[in-house]
């Protein structure tokens, strides 16, 4: 809680014992405390004579007398982050503060270089790509899942003056600390240099002033970024773990609930590319757009749908669509399901998936002698009712796919263009991803079947190029595409039923 003061004298501030407390164990230097406060004075004191005032003075202890000074630094224990008396009166929206620290000499960027190295080769190091691996191992499409450690150490880490007051939507701040000579050099480009070959400070932030103002809904402070004389990078991807190696636009679609207003406004900047793909799982705009079954989102990006192309893990827009949003819609009480169905399409970056027993299916889905069915939809304390909601938007998200890429081309005589585009279609629901899973797999997964879904992507894969029926006798997908376990989607389908009819039973 902010130190609040109350005599407001008109002569010197008077230093208690409190305001001149050194940090002996991790706490807030002085310096910090009093940045943090909204009476100015106690700043001004601290960083003026509270070393001398202190209970603690030494004149050879310059460690001790840093607490004091404009660039005192308090370490986030185990985790690599910091914080300063710049960033906490940035964050208190307390300019005077700001004033006072930067006319005393205090670094613009907020934090030393040496912390902001060491924080990102922490959290790039500790959130490392990572494949999935046995079943249970659930992952978004378009990142990797992380454990509670992981999401504390990409919660702390450190931020710089610059992305800190954009998160508080500071334009004036932003200004301010730029004339001062905070480094903006790397926001300025696509990609930053790769470790260690920078030491820059904006090149070790946790990402950019873009990223902070889209998260926080501060689309004005986003188009002052963009605009002179800043001409900040629209495309820029910071350094960091998967999760955090976004560009803007990709961030519009991540924040919750979607900042669509500033994905508009970086669309419309001529710098931006939507054609940049995520460095290490190549995954495309379009694919973002597609996560959360919005039909809107689809459609500003209709221009560039259609290059989506897949993910390094072999997800096209159709898999998205068609994946679990997250682990709970998974039926893991079916063992082939279980071991099938290892992505989803949440965009949550702090998403940790419910740990599941690896090499006991049953165990893992049992989760405790005592767990009770409780209702129709089998719920258990970890796996909640499923909502149906969704199965609307994913029909609407599954027609627009099918008008976009079933659409004609221009050049083409009338057949040919119908006949290209069933194809098109066709060859988009027999596409496979990196466990030979097709849509029709993940939607075969589900603890409760969007069965409108399944026919609508049945009856693309069993119509011919010539607009007849083709492969309907056979099956088509349904019965004949196996997965790298040996599952077709009726397989998944039939298996899931069994579970699910067996735990009625026993309720």
């Amino acid at each position: 809680m902010t130190q609040q003061d109350t005599s407001m004298s008109s002569g010197p501030y008077t230093l208690t014992a409190q305001d001149v407390e050194p940090a002996l164990d991790y706490g807030d230097p002085p310096a910090v405390r009093a940045a943090g406060n909204t009476n100015p004075d106690v700043l001004k004191a601290v960083l003026e004579r509270g070393w001398l005032q202190s209970p603690y003075y030494n004149p050879n202890d310059s460690s001790l007398a840093r607490q004091y000074g404009p660039d005192a630094f308090m370490p986030v224990l185990n985790n690599g982050g910091g914080d300063s008396p710049l960033l906490r009166a940035i964050r208190h929206h307390l300019p005077e503060n700001v004033n006072t620290l930067l006319s005393a000499g205090a670094d613009p960027n907020g934090l030393p270089a040496w912390i902001l190295s060491d924080s990102v080769a922490a959290t790039t190091g500790s959130l490392a790509y990572q494949r999935p691996g046995p079943p249970g191992n659930i992952h978004p499409f378009w990142s990797s899942a992380m454990s509670n450690f992981q999401v504390d150490k990409l919660i702390t880490q450190a931020v710089v003056a610059v992305e800190t007051a954009a998160a508080e939507g500071l334009d004036n701040i932003i200004d301010q600390l730029v004339n001062h000579g905070a480094d903006i050099t790397s926001w300025k480009v696509a990609s930053p240099t790769p470790l260690p070959n920078s030491s820059l400070p904006s090149c070790l932030s946790a990402s950019s002033p873009l990223h902070a103002a889209i998260a926080g809904r501060h689309n004005t402070t986003l188009g002052h970024l963009l605009s002179p004389p800043l001409l900040l990078n629209p495309n820029f991807i910071p350094l960091g773990p998967p999760v955090r190696r976004l560009t803007p636009p990709m961030q519009c679609l991540c924040t919750t609930p979607p900042n669509f207003e500033a994905l508009a406004i970086l669309l419309a900047n001529s710098v931006c590319d939507a054609g940049t793909r995520t460095p290490e799982f190549g995954v495309h705009l379009a694919h973002f757009a597609a996560a959360p079954l919005s039909p809107s989102a689809l459609r500003q990006l209709h221009a560039i749908l259609r290059d989506a192309g897949t993910t390094s893990r072999g997800h096209t827009l159709l898999h998205v669509a068609c994946m679990p949003g997250d682990e709970t819609q998974i039926n893991v009480f079916a063992p082939k399901v279980y071991r099938s169905v290892r992505f989803v399409r949440t965009l949550d970056p702090a998403w940790k998936p419910i740990r599941l027993h690896a090499t006991c299916p049953q165990r893992a889905h049992t989760l405790a002698p005592d767990v009770q069915v409780l209702g129709p939809q089998l719920e258990t304390p970890l796996f909640p009712p499923q909502d149906d909601g969704f199965f609307d938007a994913q029909i609407q998200v599954l027609s627009l796919l099918m008008e976009t890429f079933g659409s004609e081309e221009k050049g083409q005589p009338g057949e040919e263009e119908s006949r290209g585009g069933r194809k098109r279609m066709k060859d988009l629901v027999r596409q496979r991803d990196v466990d030979d899973n097709t849509a029709l797999h993940f939607l075969a997964g589900y603890r409760i079947f969007n069965m409108r879904v399944v026919e609508m992507l049945r009856a693309a894969d069993e119509l011919d190029e010539g607009g007849e029926d083709g492969d309907a006798a056979a099956g088509g997908l349904w019965e004949t595409a196996t997965n790298r376990w040996g599952y077709t989607p009726r397989d998944l389908f039939e298996d899931g039923t069994r579970a699910t009819e067996a735990r009625h039973m026993k309720r």
